[in-house]
């Protein structure tokens, strides 16, 4: 039978159960038993008391572990610290009070009013007992213990803003958020696992983000206005020629009426990572975060120390990093700026810094900034878990992240919408890349800069399962938890690739290694299922087939055989004649059930009406190919029309 505890709490009774399955230590008694907390296991951390598993019965052994309550009949975590509420009848005088407290051992720690004070407990631990029995003292009015409440156990309840079903990033059900039934460009499980992380992190921490934390967003300019910024902006400052002003106005209208702005690209970036969970727009991955703003122009090194010195004066904890190759080699200056944020910066833990690798799809040099040994350097994911096709590749690629991409998944994010100004014509004039009948937001973000932001957000997320990590620590975390996408043969003995660094990052686990919780193994979907028949021929033979218009796609399956592994086969297609000129087509193929491949040179490719696909060094197995037909702002349509396929294998590269 459990022990209940029964006393006057507010203007109630409150009915507290022992819960054996916890204890509590408070967190300013711990160095008494330093030896021995590295062998308990934390549940969680209540305000300035911790909660371990009582597994091996650690209460009875240990003088300072406390008992943990439930609420009767709730599942609500309860402990009690050694404070309490005291409050004399008006009858009692002064000096019959400090005799009394002085008789209870009773230190006053705040004198509330007249008759009333808070205290501590020197003898006491757990103030629950101690004001059961001071309750039937005839000289009080009031005496009430300083309860601790868990709210992790209460359900984790999704953000209510209204566009956070198209952030397929943060999570992807393999449904097209946008409505267009184009569901085979978002494959389930091709995201950042971000909400599962805000649950699991609700569940241990009681809390999807901490709000002690802080994460600076380096670029060209901010909507400061923006709604999901407001009451949240620390420390901006603007560094263009050593300004040391606020960041000025994000828009600014020409004397002819247009509009200019340079604040598009860093508001859609600090959307991605810090947007407000305030029930309207979008929600960034660490939706409580404060914001730094830091306005620059130049990445060279005397500008990289200022920038970086601000922030750690101001107290960032992330900087996020979207200005990939800036042109020039590293200094030695932003060398050793880089070196001392990373180790020095968050009172000596080191602020964790995340850069974007670049949308050039090129090798970066080895002296590139986002080559610093001590930063995560981000490439970018599609919404199929493909290699977005425009990323830098490097051998330092940290991870890779959802960072959209046109003939794909978009990502939907802030924007600085319009200004409040007419044209000549009388029209608001456009500033940033939303649509006007929802200014605040974009929907067709797409690059390595909004990969990286999306990780200093799971950074975040990571500091509040363990605000003591190091930045080594988190890197270390960010990338030992990455999710393997790809062809399992990009990555060599360690676990690395040059295209995807340690894989596309998993928020969830990443939260799960900090919390020191065992992790989760995750599939993504396939791109197809069994429903596509086989087929095989003679190479050079010809199929006909038609991209209907009840089609999203056309595909079919293609057989190599054992004796033609390793040869390079030469994929052509061939539309009508009758085809719509202002249509193009692409051609995608996948090895059995992995994740579409994109060519390599894919980005510099024109496919045209009459595309062409080069595999080389082919395995034997079962191929999937898909053509798909797109208009020219990059919509994927219905009824392509009549094409043919032909398939030619050579043992030599055919041109």
């Amino acid at each position: 039978m459990k022990q209940t505890k029964q006393f006057k709490y507010g203007y109630h009774k409150l009915s507290l159960e022992v819960n054996p399955q916890f204890f509590s230590i408070p967190n300013n008694k711990k160095s008494i038993i330093q030896a021995k907390i590295k062998q308990l296991t934390l549940h969680c951390e209540l305000g300035d008391t911790s909660i371990f598993t009582n597994k091996n019965n650690e209460i009875e052994q240990l003088k300072i572990a406390q008992p943990v309550y439930n609420i009767q009949g709730e599942e609500t975590l309860v402990t009690a610290t050694n404070c309490l509420f005291i409050e004399f009848k008006s009858s009692v005088s002064r000096k019959e009070q400090r005799l009394f407290l002085k008789k209870e051992d009773l230190k006053v720690n705040e004198i509330v009013s007249k008759n009333a004070y808070l205290v501590t407990s020197t003898q006491h631990l757990d103030s629950i007992d101690l004001a059961i029995a001071l309750q039937k003292n005839e000289l009080i009015a009031c005496v009430e213990p300083d309860l601790v409440a868990d709210t992790a156990q209460y359900s984790f309840q999704l953000p209510t803003d209204e566009l956070l079903h198209k952030q397929w990033y943060l999570q992807n059900n393999g449904v097209d958020p946008y409505g267009k039934n184009q569901h085979w460009k978002y494959r389930q499980g091709a995201d950042a696992k971000v909400i599962e992380a805000w649950r699991i992190l609700q569940e241990n921490k009681g809390t999807i983000c901490s709000s002690d934390l802080t994460i600076a967003v380096l670029d060209k300019g901010f909507d400061l206005s923006h709604p999901d910024f407001l009451d949240k902006i620390i420390a901006a400052r603007d560094f263009n020629h050593e300004n040391n002003s606020g960041i000025p106005n994000a828009f600014a209208v020409t004397k002819d009426g247009n509009g200019s702005t340079e604040a598009d690209h860093g508001t859609a970036c600090a959307g991605i990572a810090v947007a407000s969970a305030n029930g309207s727009g979008i929600v960034g991955a660490a939706p409580n975060v404060k914001f730094m703003p830091i306005r620059y122009y130049v990445a060279n090194g005397r500008f990289m120390r200022a920038m970086f010195r601000h922030m750690i004066k101001n107290g960032a904890d992330i900087a996020s990093c979207s200005f990939g190759n800036v042109g020039l080699p590293m200094d030695r200056l932003t060398i050793q700026t880089l070196h001392h944020a990373a180790t020095k910066g968050r009172n000596g833990r080191g602020m964790v810094i995340v850069f974007a690798t670049g949308n050039a799809y090129s090798i970066l040099k080895k002296n590139e900034i986002a080559t610093h040994p001590d930063v995560i350097a981000v490439g970018a994911t599609t919404s199929e878990d493909g290699f977005a096709p425009y990323t830098n590749r490097t051998r330092n690629m940290s991870v890779v992240a959802p960072g959209g991409y046109g003939h794909s998944g978009t990502m939907t994010t802030a924007d600085v919408g319009f200004l409040d100004a007419l044209s000549s014509s009388g029209e608001l004039v456009e500033a940033g890349k939303g649509r006007e009948n929802n200014p605040y937001y974009r929907n067709n973000a797409e690059g390595t800069s909004f990969a990286t932001p999306l990780v200093a957000g799971v950074c975040a997320l990571v500091l509040t399962a363990n605000s003591d990590l190091t930045a080594k620590e988190v890197k270390s975390i960010i990338e030992t938890t990455a999710d393997k996408v790809g062809d399992i043969g990009e990555y060599d003995e360690n676990g690395h690739s040059f295209k995807f660094g340690h894989g596309r990052i998993n928020a969830a686990n990443a939260v799960r290694k900090a919390l020191g919780l065992p992790t989760k193994d995750y599939k993504t979907a396939f791109g197809f299922g069994d429903d596509v028949p086989s087929f095989s021929f003679d190479y050079g033979q010809t199929i006909a087939g038609s991209h209907t218009i009840d089609s999203e796609e056309a595909v079919l399956k293609y057989v190599i055989n054992s004796q033609d592994a390793g040869k390079n086969l030469l994929v052509e297609v061939e539309v009508a004649l009758d085809h719509n000129p202002n249509h193009q087509f692409e051609l995608f193929v996948q090895k059995g059930r992995k994740p579409v491949y994109f060519p390599e040179d894919f980005i510099d490719k024109n496919l045209g009406e009459n595309p062409k696909l080069l595999l080389t060094n082919i395995e034997a197995g079962e191929y999937v190919f898909m053509l798909r037909c797109f208009n020219k702002q990059w919509e994927y349509i219905n009824g392509g029309g009549d094409f043919e396929i032909t398939f030619t294998v050579n043992d030599e590269p055919v041109a």
